[in-house]
């Protein structure tokens, strides 16, 4: 058998052929095979899923299983979902209370800077009352430049701590219609109080012959009131942004405190004079120091 080149017209490329006798049907399958074996041709990448057999799980006899009933070691959440109550928003513009924070953060800055070893006294002679004669030593309080400052935050706190807690029940105040004129109001109300019982000092000390205790009672008065305003300030402020009534609270806490230690000491530095009987220091107490509190009350709140 002799090996040749043939050319096919269907395929135009040489290939190698061995002659056989056989017939032309048999010459082109192998010249097909021949070409098939050089182009292989791409896998199939289709794939195909077939279900040969479904084995399912043989039934169980469930009446020979015993069944253990206990506490499960997850406890399911009881307390009762938080129920969101919408709350209207605050509409009233209360910008001017912003410049008045302001103007008190100056006046302490001023009194930092003019008076700062007196502030520390007025906060030692709460703690005891032998600082007091140490302040009356290196001079007045009464009349000196920082106190009427101090006084003017102690009354800024008070008027705005009673602000802001009877503004959530909006109760109407005579003659003020918006939260300035209201806070105006009660201003003016402590004020004239403390105007008031200065002059209920002065009167008492003519009468019962009592200048030094009664000295001592009004500088008594100034430095808790200092105390307690300085204190209470940041709380308000806290409050008043952060509409936090933990600040508040606080802050009655604060004013609560300073009242208690006032009447406290006041009781002391009465005992101390012999021109009149306890019962007299009682009622001078009484008028001094819870008949403001029962007025702003009934005014205000009641």
């Amino acid at each position: 058998m002799q090996e040749e080149l043939i050319t096919l017209p269907q395929f135009n490329t040489p290939l190698p052929y061995i002659a056989n006798t056989d017939t032309l049907v048999a010459q082109e399958l192998y010249v097909d095979f021949l070409y098939d074996s050089i182009n292989l041709k791409k896998p199939d990448s289709n794939f195909v899923f077939e279900l040969k057999e479904i084995v399912l799980p043989e039934p169980i006899d469930t009446s020979q299983i015993q069944v253990y009933t206990r506490p499960s070691v997850f406890v399911p959440y009881k307390s009762k979902p938080v129920e969101i109550q919408p709350i209207v928003r605050d509409e009233i513009n209360m910008d001017w209370l912003t410049g008045l924070f302001i103007l008190c953060l100056f006046i302490l800055t001023w009194i930092k800077y003019e008076g700062g070893k007196r502030v520390t006294q007025f906060f030692k002679a709460v703690i005891a009352r032998h600082n007091v004669n140490q302040m009356l030593r290196d001079g007045d309080v009464i009349h000196e430049r920082i106190t009427p400052a101090l006084m003017f935050l102690y009354i800024v706190s008070l008027s705005t701590l009673i602000m802001l807690i009877i503004r959530p029940y909006n109760i109407d105040i005579p003659w003020a219609d918006s939260p300035f004129l209201k806070f105006s109001v009660l201003v003016s109300a402590i004020l004239i109080l403390w105007l008031l019982k200065l002059s209920f000092i002065n009167i008492s000390e003519k009468i019962f012959r009592t200048k030094n205790e009664s000295f001592e009672y009004m500088v008594t008065n100034i430095i808790y009131n200092v105390a307690t305003g300085i204190i209470a300030f940041p709380f308000l402020i806290a409050g008043h942004y952060g509409d936090s009534i933990v600040s508040l609270y606080i802050a009655v806490a604060v004013f609560a405190l300073g009242l208690t230690l006032k009447i406290i000491r006041s009781i002391f530095v009465g005992l101390s004079a012999q021109s009149f009987p306890l019962v007299y220091l009682f009622l001078y107490l009484c008028t001094l120091e819870f008949l403001p509190i029962l007025v702003i009350y009934k005014l205000f709140i009641s």
